[in-house]
Protein backbone atom coordinates (compact mmCIF):
# COMPACT_ATOMS: atom_id res chain seq x y z
CA UNK A 1 0.00 0.00 0.00
CA UNK A 2 1.37 3.68 -0.82
CA UNK A 3 1.84 6.29 1.96
CA UNK A 4 -1.31 8.19 2.48
CA UNK A 5 -3.52 5.45 0.94
CA UNK A 6 -6.49 4.43 2.44
CA UNK A 7 -9.29 1.90 1.08
CA UNK A 8 -11.87 4.71 1.88
CA UNK A 9 -10.14 7.48 0.41
CA UNK A 10 -11.71 8.93 -2.62
CA UNK A 11 -9.84 8.65 -6.08
CA UNK A 12 -7.71 11.58 -6.93
CA UNK A 13 -10.11 12.50 -9.88
CA UNK A 14 -12.99 13.01 -7.59
CA UNK A 15 -14.55 16.31 -6.29
CA UNK A 16 -12.86 18.45 -4.18
CA UNK A 17 -14.22 18.67 -0.62
CA UNK A 18 -16.88 21.38 -0.97
CA UNK A 19 -18.38 19.19 -4.39
CA UNK A 20 -17.86 16.09 -2.30
CA UNK A 21 -20.28 17.40 0.59
CA UNK A 22 -22.48 19.15 -1.51
CA UNK A 23 -22.92 15.17 -3.30
CA UNK A 24 -23.26 14.05 -0.27
CA UNK A 25 -25.75 16.42 0.82
CA UNK A 26 -28.01 15.85 -2.42
CA UNK A 27 -27.61 12.18 -2.39
CA UNK A 28 -28.98 12.25 1.22
CA UNK A 29 -31.69 14.60 0.27
CA UNK A 30 -32.66 12.09 -2.63
CA UNK A 31 -32.39 9.18 -1.07
CA UNK A 32 -33.87 10.18 2.63
CA UNK A 33 -36.25 12.89 1.10
CA UNK A 34 -37.21 12.71 -2.56
CA UNK A 35 -37.55 9.64 -2.96
CA UNK A 36 -40.61 8.87 0.04
CA UNK A 37 -41.65 12.64 -0.63
CA UNK A 38 -42.55 11.60 -4.34
CA UNK A 39 -44.48 7.88 -3.66
CA UNK A 40 -46.56 9.94 -0.89
CA UNK A 41 -47.07 12.63 -3.42
CA UNK A 42 -48.60 10.24 -6.20
CA UNK A 43 -50.57 7.93 -2.83
CA UNK A 44 -52.11 11.39 -2.03
CA UNK A 45 -53.27 12.61 -5.22
CA UNK A 46 -54.61 8.98 -6.26
CA UNK A 47 -56.70 8.99 -2.80
CA UNK A 48 -57.50 12.66 -3.32
CA UNK A 49 -58.61 12.27 -6.94
CA UNK A 50 -60.85 8.83 -6.62
CA UNK A 51 -63.38 10.57 -4.65
CA UNK A 52 -64.00 13.67 -6.92
CA UNK A 53 -66.76 13.54 -9.59
CA UNK A 54 -65.91 14.34 -13.39
CA UNK A 55 -66.66 17.67 -13.42
CA UNK A 56 -65.14 18.08 -10.37
CA UNK A 57 -61.79 16.54 -11.68
CA UNK A 58 -61.15 18.73 -14.62
CA UNK A 59 -60.93 21.74 -12.25
CA UNK A 60 -58.79 20.02 -9.48
CA UNK A 61 -56.66 18.31 -11.73
CA UNK A 62 -55.06 21.51 -13.62
CA UNK A 63 -55.51 23.28 -9.74
CA UNK A 64 -53.32 20.23 -7.92
CA UNK A 65 -50.64 20.86 -11.06
CA UNK A 66 -50.37 24.45 -10.45
CA UNK A 67 -50.38 24.00 -6.64
CA UNK A 68 -47.56 21.76 -6.70
CA UNK A 69 -45.54 23.58 -9.35
CA UNK A 70 -45.84 26.94 -6.99
CA UNK A 71 -44.68 24.76 -3.85
CA UNK A 72 -41.94 23.08 -5.55
CA UNK A 73 -40.20 26.79 -6.65
CA UNK A 74 -40.53 27.59 -3.45
CA UNK A 75 -39.35 24.65 -0.88
CA UNK A 76 -37.76 22.21 -2.65
CA UNK A 77 -34.54 21.44 -4.44
CA UNK A 78 -34.45 21.99 -8.02
CA UNK A 79 -33.74 18.52 -9.10
CA UNK A 80 -37.01 17.67 -7.23
CA UNK A 81 -39.38 20.19 -9.40
CA UNK A 82 -39.65 18.18 -13.03
CA UNK A 83 -39.74 14.87 -10.93
CA UNK A 84 -42.76 16.26 -8.60
CA UNK A 85 -44.46 17.78 -12.08
CA UNK A 86 -44.00 14.34 -14.06
CA UNK A 87 -45.45 12.32 -10.92
CA UNK A 88 -48.59 14.43 -9.97
CA UNK A 89 -49.21 14.46 -13.67
CA UNK A 90 -48.95 10.91 -14.31
CA UNK A 91 -51.25 10.27 -11.34
CA UNK A 92 -53.83 12.43 -12.50
CA UNK A 93 -53.48 11.52 -15.48
CA UNK A 94 -54.42 7.52 -14.64
CA UNK A 95 -57.23 8.94 -12.61
CA UNK A 96 -58.80 10.92 -15.42
CA UNK A 97 -58.38 7.93 -17.90
CA UNK A 98 -60.69 5.81 -15.28
CA UNK A 99 -63.04 8.43 -14.40
CA UNK A 100 -63.26 8.49 -18.25
CA UNK A 101 -63.70 4.69 -18.59
CA UNK A 102 -66.94 4.89 -15.94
Amino acid sequence: MSPGYSPYSLPSDSPTSPEKEKYNTLACYVNDFETTFLNDTAYYYARKASNLTKEEYAVKADECLQNEKDRASRYLHPSTKEKLLITTRDVLYALLKKILEK
